[in-house]
C-alpha cells in the first residue's frame, strides 16, 4: 500500500490508460447507450490513409471507452454537488424535477413553422387545428430552481396563436390544470397519461367529441430524455404511464406492430417504446366514426393519438423531421377530413422539420 501511495501520478495515469486500452480491445463494442439514449460509434475498419480517419477513431474511442457511463454520471453528480443548476439546456429543480429551459420569444423557426401550418390549411382546404404543448417549466413554476426566472411561455403561445389565419389554435389546458405535477414527468419532456388525457380532452371539446378513457399501462424504472442530459444517479426513477385503447391496429412505416414495443421496454427511456422513437409515418385504424385524421407532429403525439384514434376510422401521423413524402398526396390517398398539428413549443420553435415539409398541391 505504501508503494502505491508513493508511486508517481504519471505512472498511475499510464497504468490507467493501458488498462483502459486493454479493456477497449477485449470488451465487445456497444451499439447503443442507454444512459445517453443514442447509438454509439462503430468501428468500420477504416485505413489510416483514408480521409477523416482521425475523427472517426477519436469518436469511436470516446464512445467505446470503458467506464464511459460511470464517468458521465460522476461528472453530472459533481456538477450538481457544486451547485450547477443548468446543464445542457436542462434545469435541476426542486423535488428531483428536471425542467427544460424554455424559449423566451417567437423565433424565426417558429414563424416559418406557422407559415407551413397555414400553407397546409390553404393547400388541403380542410379544417386545421394547431396545439402547442408548453414545457413543464411553465406548468410547474414551483419546481424551478430558487431565484430562476423562466421565460413566459404563455406569452409566446399567445403571440404564435395570434399569427393564425386559416388555422384554428387549441389551448392544451395544461397551464390551467389542477395538480400539474401529475401531468408532466420529472425526468422527461413528454406528458404522463394524465397530461396526455388533458390535451386529448381539450381536442375532444374543440371537435365536439366525448372523451373516452382506455386501459392504462404503468411501468416503473423510467428515466427520460432530461436524465440523459443530467445523469446524476441520485435523481430517482419514476413511473411511465399511458392509456392505449383496445381494438386498434398500428402500422409504423408500413410494418404492423404493437403500440408498446417489447424490445424497447427494458430500456431506461420507456417513452421510446411507445409507437417509435424515430418514425416517418404511422397509421392507426379500427376506431369508430367516418372521419380520417391527419396528424403532423413530433413525439408528443405518441401518447395522445391512441386516445384520439378511438373517434376516427383512420389516423395518419407524420413526423416532419423524418417524413420525406408529400402531405397533399398523403391526405388525398388517405381521404383525410381533418388535420391536427401537435408540437412541443420548444421543438416548434427550434427544429426546422416543419419548414422543410413538402406540402405539394401545385
Amino acid at each position: 500500500m505504501k508503494r502505491i501511495k508513493e508511486m508517481p501520478l504519471f505512472l498511475l495515469t499510464m497504468l490507467a490508460l493501458v488498462a483502459g486500452g486493454v479493456l477497449l480491445l477485449t470488451l465487445p463494442a456497444r451499439e447503443f447507450s442507454e444512459l445517453e439514449n443514442r447509438p454509439l460509434a462503430a468501428w468500420e475498419g477504416s485505413s489510416l490513409l483514408q480521409s477523416g480517419f482521425d475523427e472517426k477513431a477519436e469518436k469511436y474511442l470516446s464512445d467505446q471507452f470503458p467506464g464511459r457511463d460511470a464517468l458521465i454520471m460522476l461528472d453530472a453528480a459533481v456538477s450538481v454537488t457544486l451547485g450547477q443548476r443548468l446543464q445542457d439546456g436542462v434545469l435541476l429543480g426542486g423535488g428531483g424535477y428536471l425542467l427544460e429551459e424554455p424559449v423566451a420569444e417567437v423565433t424565426a423557426t417558429a414563424r416559418s413553422a406557422m407559415d407551413t401550418v397555414e400553407e397546409i390549411a390553404q393547400t388541403l382546404q380542410l379544417p386545421v387545428n394547431l396545439l402547442l404543448v408548453p414545457t413543464s417549466a411553465a406548468a410547474l413554476p414551483h419546481r424551478l430552481p430558487t431565484l430562476y426566472e423562466a421565460a413566459d411561455q404563455a406569452r409566446v403561445l399567445d403571440a404564435l396563436y395570434a399569427m393564425a389565419e386559416q388555422v384554428q389554435p387549441v389551448d392544451s389546458g395544461l397551464l390551467q390544470a389542477a395538480d400539474p405535477d401529475t401531468r408532466y414527468y420529472r425526468t422527461d419532456h413528454h406528458l404522463t397519461a394524465e397530461g396526455a388525457w388533458t390535451v386529448y380532452a381539450a381536442l375532444c371539446d374543440e371537435w365536439g367529441l366525448e372523451p373516452l378513457h382506455a386501459p392504462r399501462t404503468e411501468l416503473t424504472d423510467f428515466r427520460g430524455s432530461y436524465y440523459a442530459r443530467i445523469p446524476d444517479p441520485r435523481i430517482g426513477q419514476e413511473t411511465f404511464s399511458v392509456e392505449i385503447p383496445a381494438g386498434l391496429t398500428l402500422a409504423v412505416d408500413g410494418a404492423e406492430q404493437p403500440f408498446l414495443r417489447e424490445e424497447a421496454l427494458s430500456r431506461r427511456n420507456k417513452y421510446g417504446a411507445l409507437i417509435g422513437e424515430t418514425y416517418a409515418h404511422a397509421v392507426i385504424t379500427g376506431g369508430a366514426g367516418d372521419e380520417v385524421l391527419l396528424v403532423v407532429s413530433d413525439s408528443y403525439a405518441n401518447a395522445i393519438v391512441p386516445l384520439l384514434a378511438q373517434h376516427f376510422r383512420r389516423v395518419d401521423v407524420i413526423d416532419p423531421r423524418y417524413y420525406a413524402g408529400v402531405v397533399s398526396a398523403l391526405a388525398q390517398e388517405a381521404g383525410s377530413t381533418r388535420v391536427l398539428t401537435l408540437y412541443g413549443l420548444n421543438t416548434f420553435s427550434t427544429n426546422r422539420g416543419l419548414a422543410l415539409l413538402s406540402i405539394g398541391g401545385e
